[in-house]
């Protein structure tokens, strides 16, 4: 099985969010196919805790012909729905690894979205869908002096604006976003009309207390942004974290009749594969066996 590191849209290798991507040989594909979501999902997070990255992603079904693939993301709490960000470090390993051509990957099976496009370096992936713009006014009972609200293209994400640099600001604590029944807060610096943000996002109701970097996240300022000033047509995103990581992403869009099409830009680090064990048999020693992660 060759595993890649990839540090997704960090302006230096090792700067941005780290994302850890198996990919099985045919064998190990057949067989890991073969275990319960029970099992896969311990394996792969132990996967996720040995090596500090954000994400896991096992990738299967891999199709040079048709440029597609199956992967399965599993994060701090077993497996997620949420693809569309490691979708950027799964292209960028298959073409890096030879899997496949530079060009676009899209994802196996008759719903092709999210679709990016590669070299095995720098990443386009365009999100296109209806706009969620709503005030988030259930945010008050958690903090009561927020300007905040609810944005994003086919998904919304809680955005607070704040005057500050987002590194300023005190990281939210997550039992009260917990109790306030709140997934993720974005912390939004952006004065309306220029071209650069800066974004601190938190998302502890998906197994990250911080985000280091998310495109789903960055696809929904952006919008923001376009909304707000109808002239604009390109941000540069900034997203930082209090432990030192920073991805840098170009966003190049229109929001039109309430939906919106934009394409975001950045670069992602993948380092050399190297081969490793595939599941079962690679279980590090220092992971509890009775201490499951279930889907």
């Amino acid at each position: 099985m060759k595993l890649v590191h990839a540090d997704m849209f960090g302006a230096d290798a090792g700067s941005g969010s780290p994302l850890l991507v198996l990919i099985p040989d045919e064998d190990e594909e057949r067989h890991g196919k073969s275990l319960s979501p029970d099992d896969l999902s311990y394996w792969a997070t132990a996967w996720l805790r040995k090596s500090g990255a954000d994400e896991v992603v096992l990738v299967t079904d891999v199709e040079a012909r048709e440029r597609s693939c199956r992967p399965m993301v599993f994060g701090a709490r077993g497996v997620t729905p949420f693809i569309t960000h490691s979708m950027a470090g799964v292209a960028t390993a298959l073409v890096s690894t030879g899997a496949l051509e530079a060009g676009s990957v899209t994802l196996h099976g008759p719903d092709s979205s999210p679709q990016v496009w590669t070299d095995g370096s720098r990443i386009e992936a365009r999100l296109v869908g209806p706009v969620i713009d709503d005030v988030a006014s259930d945010i008050h009972e958690f903090r009561r002096d927020a300007r905040a609200w609810r944005v994003g293209i086919g998904r919304g994400f809680l955005v607070v604006d704040v005057d500050d640099h987002p590194l300023q600001c005190p990281a939210p604590d997550v039992d009260s976003m917990e109790r306030a029944g709140l997934t993720d807060l974005t912390y939004l610096r952006w004065a309306a009309g220029e071209s650069k943000l800066q974004a601190r996002v938190f998302a502890p109701g998906f197994g990250m207390p911080e985000d280091a970097g998310c495109l789903p996240v960055a696809g929904a300022l952006s919008v923001s942004a376009f909304m707000r000033a109808p002239r604009l047509e390109r941000v540069e995103i900034t997203q930082v974290s209090g432990r030192g990581s920073c991805s840098h992403l170009t966003a190049v869009g229109t929001v039109r009749d309430g939906h919106a099409d934009v394409v975001l830009s950045g670069r992602v680090h993948a380092e050399k594969a190297v081969e490793v064990p595939g599941p079962p048999a690679q279980i590090f020693a220092d992971v509890d066996p009775t201490d499951h992660t279930t889907t």
